[in-house]
Order: structure tokens, then C-alpha cells, then sequence
């Protein structure tokens, strides 16, 4: 998923390519498709007859500069993708909200209580405090959440759907086949 995301974000972006010399030719975009970025738009309430809105919560700043800014970076070019070449979802543009936890829990809360009366559903937020925007969206089972979590328990929720869910646990494979072959 995310090297999908990665692909389309290349493919929809409104900056030409530079030739480095190596012989390739710059990408161009079929003239009848109007570029939009989806972080451009904004909608008065999470859906309308013409909009709707998706969020994202990202860890960008904060102790470590531009840990996770892909995740905003790919799902903004996803969503622009989607109103650049189907019209948007169902004949509704999309707007993108994201924002930066800054790496702090309290932050991703915050964040995540402010965004719930803007966006329909979150997805592609990727950030190591999750958890607490999950105590959030744990009082807002109609809210969805496709993103991928770090957190056991906003892994848990019955609105998170993650392309890479977590278990609790660790791998036992490698311990198994030691026991079983090197016991003592």
C-alpha cells in the first residue's frame, strides 16, 4: 500500500521532473486532466452535496524533523489523484486535513478531537503517539480510521482498518526452531 501511495504521489505532482541527464524523459500529465491538490480544499462541514473530508495525523516535526511526513505527503497525493482523475468520490471533492503531532501524545489528541467536525474519516496517519487520538476515536465508532497504528489498542477499535495490523506478541518462529533444534 504505501509503495502504491509512494507511486501516485510521484505521478500527481504539479512540479515538472528534471532531466538529471541520464537520458529519460520528463513525465507530462494528459491535457484534459486539471491537477488538484486535495490539501487545497476545504469543505464547510465533513460531507456536503459537493464535498467531504478526510484527515490525517502525522508525526512531521518535533524531535525528529520529518519522521513520518510521507504519510501526509502520499495520502494528500492519493486523494489529489482522485479528484484529478475521477471527479472526486461519488461527484464530491475531497479536502485534506493534516496535521502534526509534533511526536507528542497530547498534541495527537487534541488534533483528533478538532478534526472530528471536518472529516468523515481519517486515513494514512502514521505517528508513534496514536494511542491517545485513539482514546478519541474509540467515542466515535462512526468515525473510520484507515491508517496504520502503532498502538494495540487503536489497532483494537472497531473503527480502525489497518493494511498492516499489529498483534500483540512476538514472533516465535526463529525461538521455536532453536528449541527444537538446540535444546539443552
Amino acid at each position: 500500500m504505501l509503495i502504491v501511495v509512494a507511486l501516485l504521489g510521484a505521478a500527481c505532482t504539479t512540479h515538472k521532473a528534471v532531466n538529471s541527464g541520464g537520458g529519460g524523459t520528463t513525465p507530462t500529465v494528459a491535457p484534459t486532466i486539471k491537477l488538484v491538490d486535495a490539501a487545497k480544499q476545504s469543505c464547510s462541514a465533513p460531507v456536503t452535496s459537493t464535498c467531504l473530508g478526510v484527515g490525517n495525523i502525522s508525526t512531521i516535526s518535533g524531535i525528529v524533523p520529518g519522521l513520518f511526513e510521507g504519510a501526509a505527503v502520499g495520502t494528500d497525493a492519493y486523494l489529489s489523484y482522485i479528484d484529478s482523475t475521477q471527479g472526486g468520490v461519488d461527484g464530491r471533492k475531497i479536502a485534506f486535513y493534516s496535521q502534526d503531532d509534533k511526536f507528542n501524545g497530547n498534541n495527537n489528541s487534541a488534533e483528533t478531537q478538532a478534526l472530528l467536525s471536518k472529516v468523515i474519516a481519517f486515513a494514512g496517519s502514521f505517528s508513534l503517539d496514536d494511542e491517545d487520538g485513539g482514546l478519541i476515536l474509540k467515542n466515535h465508532a462512526d468515525v473510520p480510521n484507515v491508517s496504520v497504528s502503532l498502538s494495540s489498542a487503536t489497532n483494537s477499535l472497531p473503527n480502525t482498518f489497518s493494511v498492516n495490523p499489529l498483534s500483540n506478541g512476538w514472533g516465535l518462529g526463529a525461538l521455536t526452531y532453536f528449541k527444537q533444534n538446540y535444546a539443552a
